[in-house]
């Protein structure tokens, strides 16, 4: 069984990877062409937006939340507690999965072909994404805010050689 999980992990890390690559290089496109105050909008838009198609996901499928916090989205299905939450039957479903055909470019024109055999499988596929998009897009914001800071830091030191005595 382990083998299965680990082979279906293998092809949603693989479709997980390239939609991330892509999104990131749309992303890497806007950046070129806003300054930095549209920049920071857009970041945080975008947040907002794969936030809320991640709270609705959840929503409709409350068992996908067990995945969200897992520290190794690369290996969530077999070492998270996703497979124990599982109902006998959806377990089943799973392990029958052995011998399952899996197509990359199949599952592009259609996100949701295997989801009848796989539960959850778009589900799981569009979680780990959001997961790991928000967090791209927090560390650009959060690496935009340490450059301000650092920026702000030197003003600071130039006009004050001491930036602990406040002037008041």
């Amino acid at each position: 069984m382990k083998a299965t999980f680990l082979r279906l992990q293998h092809f949603m890390n693989d479709i997980i990877s390239t939609r991330l690559k892509r999104a990131a290089k749309l992303f890497g496109l806007k950046v070129e062409f806003w300054d930095d105050k549209t920049l920071q909008i857009h970041i945080n838009e975008e947040i907002y937006k794969a936030s809320c198609e991640l709270i609705a996901l959840h929503d409709e499928f409350p068992i996908l939340h067990e995945i969200s916090f897992y520290p190794d989205l690369k290996n969530v299905l077999w070492e998270s507690s996703f497979v124990e939450s599982l109902s006998p039957e959806e377990r089943k479903k799973y392990r029958q999965a052995k011998d399952l055909s899996l197509d990359l470019q199949l599952l592009k024109e259609n996100p949701f072909l295997y989801d009848d055999r796989l539960p959850y499988f778009s589900g799981i596929i569009s979680t780990i994404y959001l997961t790991r998009f928000i967090a791209y897009l927090q560390s650009y914001l959060s690496e935009e805010k340490t450059q301000n800071v650092q920026s702000e830091k030197k003003i600071l030191l130039k006009h004050n050689s001491n930036p602990l005595k406040w002037r008041f």
